[in-house]
């Protein structure tokens, strides 16, 4: 009776074990991966007709996708891949999903959101909400409220409420970002967000 007990226990603590992610790689936005190549998601012509030029240095590439009819639950994504190469591997997701007559929702959202990844990510370090003045507003009036979530490997995640003045004219909206730790690096992106 007791090998038996200790067998369940066993078994039982193996599928509670393996329910946690370790790998901010492991997460799934609109069924797409950090690591996965772009190409099994847009085509080329896709990625081409959608390409940004944000950056002096072509290290990555952005790709804006502001097509709602791509996506089932966020309004549009951008994507940041490593352009040497052929295989597109992707290294940022932001998904944004608008919220422009009800910007209450997107708290209620952002904290689903986070539930979710520090549910899925079992040693992931939550940084409390900051909320701060957006510095592209010179008025001070829009404001951004983001949760980042750190991993180990110093790859990291935000959920951001972004709540733009009428002056700014952007819809008000929500964003999901996962972004590996090689491109948080080239981008220099502060510690502060991270």
């Amino acid at each position: 009776m007791k090998k038996i007990f200790t067998y369940l226990f066993l078994i039982f603590f193996s599928f509670l074990v393996s329910s946690h992610a370790e790998n901010i790689k492991d997460f799934q936005i609109e069924g797409i991966s950090l690591g996965d190549s772009l190409l099994d998601h847009f085509s080329k012509k896709m990625i081409k007709k959608n390409k940004m030029d944000y950056y002096n240095n072509d290290k990555f590439t952005a790709v804006d996708f502001r097509d709602k009819s791509l996506f089932k639950n966020y309004d549009g994504a951008q994507i940041h891949y490593k352009t040497k190469g052929n295989k597109y591997i992707i290294y940022a997701l932001d998904f944004v999903l608008e919220f422009e007559n009800n910007f209450n929702q997107c708290f209620k959202k952002q904290d689903q959101i986070v539930n979710d990844l520090s549910d899925t990510f079992a040693s992931v370090v939550i940084k409390k909400k900051q909320n701060i003045k957006h510095p592209e507003d010179k008025s001070g009036n829009s404001k951004v409220t983001s949760v980042y979530l750190n991993f180990d490997s110093g790859d990291y995640a935000s959920v951001d409420c972004y709540n733009w003045s009428d002056k700014m004219g952007y819809p008000d909206h929500l964003r999901v970002s996962l972004t590996l730790l090689e491109l948080s690096n080239w981008l220099n992106i502060p510690n502060i967000y991270k």
